[in-house]
């Protein structure tokens, strides 16, 4: 698969995939048994940060991967343009008949969605693992 110009190969089992958005976030994606994990890391603020992370949803549910969790641990700071990026991540999941989780958020980020009432849209875990052991 293409992604910005990358050759991309599927991810097997337990397989983890970095991709590096060169602005300001960070995205690994590790293939678990009963979901993917998209770990997050720096800041997600903009455009460059946007395209790859829906790519890299994109991607995933053309593989039929679709019980994705998005981890916050390694996220330091979220913008309004950062929660349109995860909202329309969670759309495009829900409208491919998958299912997202968000996971190990902290105290700030967890008052952001509490803020935004996105808490009430998806489910929050306090890590992956859990997270992926509540997909049905």
């Amino acid at each position: 698969m293409l992604l910005s110009g990358r050759v991309i190969q599927p991810l097997e089992k337990e397989q983890l995939l970095t991709i590096s958005t060169g602005v300001s976030m960070k995205i690994e994606i590790e293939e678990k048994t009963n979901g993917v994990v998209i770990k997050l890391k720096g800041n997600i603020t903009g455009i460059p940060d946007a395209s790859e992370f829906n790519n890299s949803i994109n991607r995933l549910l053309d593989e039929n991967k679709n019980n994705i969790v998005i981890d916050f641990g390694n996220i330091s700071y979220v913008d309004s343009t950062g929660l349109g990026i995860i909202l329309r991540g969670y759309k495009t999941v829900k409208n491919a008949g998958g299912d997202i989780k968000i996971a190990s958020l902290n105290e700030r980020m967890s008052s952001l969605l509490e803020i935004t009432k996105l808490n009430t849209i998806i489910d929050l875990y306090d890590n992956a693992d859990t997270a992926l052991s509540n997909f049905n």
